[in-house]
Order: structure tokens, then C-alpha cells, then sequence
């Protein structure tokens, strides 16, 4: 007579690899610290900037089409982070150009967020959507840094 294992180490065996790789997956996944990272999570809306604990700087960027709403254009020099949300339609992506500056997030699919920390001297920047003709379209703001 051949000798049979039991059957129930069978399920005991599938449960436990589900287990690992339900913990695998949450471990792996970790924030970026990279400065231009995309989002699905909105960023909260300001009506003014922030100032975060490192001292730097926040500026809420609402994208739509063909327009960006700033939560402020006057900035004091150093560093600022941009949270831009794409709240159209259409992709979108954010450049700041300026003194020493000219740095880009990578696309913003509808409803997607990013956000782009530069370092910013006294001058003027140019705040806009690279992304096809968007800029000539409105998508174009001025920011002061004083």
C-alpha cells in the first residue's frame, strides 16, 4: 500500500505564500525622495504658502486647461517646493525657468499629482506647462523671489 501525505499542508502551504507575498508587496513600497516624483494622492490645497519644517518653502500649482493657479508668486530665496495637481482633462507637466533654474517634473496625468523642489535665488521665474503649445495657450505665470 503507498503511503499518502495529508492534504492539509496543501492549503496551509498556499496560505502562507499569499501571506509572504501580501507582505512583500507592502514592504516594497516606499516614498521617493527624488524632486520630481508623480502621485495619484492630491495634494492639500492652500490658498497661501507653506513653510515646512526644514524651512523651506511649499507652492500649492492647481493645472487645468489652459491655466495655473499658484497659491502665491512672491517668494523669499531658497528652497521651494512646488505640489502640482493636474486637475484637467489633458496631461500637464510644470517648468521653472530662471535665474540658474530651468527644471521640469515629468508628466501629470489627469488627477495625478507631482511635486518639483528647486533652489531658487533672488529674480524673477518663469512658472509654466512645457507640454505642447500649453504655455502659449495661458498656461504661463510669473514668480518674483525676493
Amino acid at each position: 500500500m503507498i503511503a499518502h501525505r495529508p492534504l492539509v499542508r496543501v492549503p496551509m502551504l498556499v496560505t502562507s505564500a499569499t501571506l509572504a507575498v501580501v507582505a512583500l508587496a507592502a514592504c516594497s513600497s516606499s516614498g521617493s525622495s527624488s524632486s520630481a516624483t508623480t502621485s495619484a494622492t492630491p495634494p492639500a490645497q492652500q490658498p497661501t504658502k507653506q513653510v515646512s519644517g526644514g524651512g523651506g518653502t511649499t507652492v500649492t500649482a492647481t493645472e487645468t486647461e489652459f491655466h495655473i493657479a499658484l497659491s502665491t508668486s512672491e517668494l523669499t530665496a531658497g528652497t521651494v517646493t512646488f505640489r502640482v495637481k493636474n486637475a484637467g482633462q489633458i496631461t500637464h507637466a510644470l517648468t521653472v525657468d530662471g535665474p540658474g533654474v530651468d527644471k521640469s517634473t515629468s508628466d501629470i496625468s489627469p488627477g495625478d499629482s507631482a511635486t518639483l523642489t528647486v533652489n531658487l535665488e533672488a529674480g524673477k521665474y518663469d512658472v509654466f506647462c512645457p507640454v505642447g503649445d500649453h504655455k502659449m495657450e495661458g498656461m504661463d505665470e510669473t514668480v518674483q523671489v525676493g
